[in-house]
């Protein structure tokens, strides 16, 4: 079985300030999880089934078959309650930690893949923030930074060696079987605010959950991602139809 995660860089913890319960740090686990439910995205006319590492679509206009996807995440933050280091200072690093980026094989049967695990500063941690995003180094970058990216985009090359820097995500699978390998350019931001607080070290893992289902699907059609076979397609909206949430829990 293929590893679910080519590539990932480690979370840095940013602050230098301790929770006020006197704890130090506890281990926390970043993952993405995929839905192994066809609940979500059934219908008349449509119907979707999963197998070990695929995702069946059946629309009234074929059948599309997705046996891999690979995306892009390049930031992960987690910030600090305002108040969490108290008398630690009033530096912006004081409250959050942020990591990587990685790149992600989802696991398209359901489940879930760790992305991260790290110890970090134990407090009170209010949002959750992920970014999916191509690796094109800006201006600002440093080198480390820049050595990140084009890791990522060499590890992405080994498998898809046609794809484009300007993109963030790939799919690869058959519509009415016939093959395609489609790339996304996909600039996503998501924020997750937490009615209650994510707390280190209670709390030991953050979990996006994501429907890719929902991204190949318009009414009782399925997306014809034949004719879309080598090229890149924004993707962005789309992107964020998929996205059921994040949790967080022990």
């Amino acid at each position: 079985m293929r590893s679910k995660l080519i590539a990932a860089s480690l979370l840095l913890p940013l602050a230098a300030c301790s929770d006020s319960t006197g704890s130090d740090s506890g281990s926390v686990a970043v993952r993405f999880r995929t839905s192994g439910s066809s609940a979500a995205v059934s219908g008349a006319g449509f119907s979707r089934s999963a197998a070990a590492d695929a995702i069946t679509l059946t629309g009234t206009n074929g059948t599309l078959v997705i046996d891999d996807i690979r995306l892009i995440v390049s930031k992960l933050e987690l910030e600090r309650a305002e108040d969490s280091c108290a008398g630690g200072g009033d530096d912006d690093d004081c409250e959050e930690f942020e990591g990587g980026p990685f790149l992600v094989d989802l696991p398209l049967g359901g489940g879930a893949v760790t992305l991260a695990e790290a110890a970090i500063e134990a407090g009170s941690y209010t949002e959750f923030e992920f970014e999916v995003e191509d690796v094109e180094a800006d201006d600002d970058d440093d080198s480390a930074e820049r050595g990140a990216m084009q890791a990522v985009l060499t590890q992405m090359r080994q498998a898809y060696p046609a794809f484009p820097s300007g993109a963030s995500m790939v799919a690869h699978g058959t519509f009415n079987g016939q093959r395609f390998t489609v790339y996304f350019d996909a600039e996503v931001e998501v924020e997750q605010k937490f009615a209650t607080p994510f707390r280190v070290p209670e709390d030991g893992a953050l979990t996006v959950k994501l429907n890719p289902a929902l991204w190949f699907r318009s009414g009782t059609q399925v997306t014809n991602l034949f004719l879309l076979n080598g090229k890149t397609v924004e993707f962005e909206a789309k992107f964020k139809s998929g996205i059921e949430g994040v949790d967080h829990d022990d």
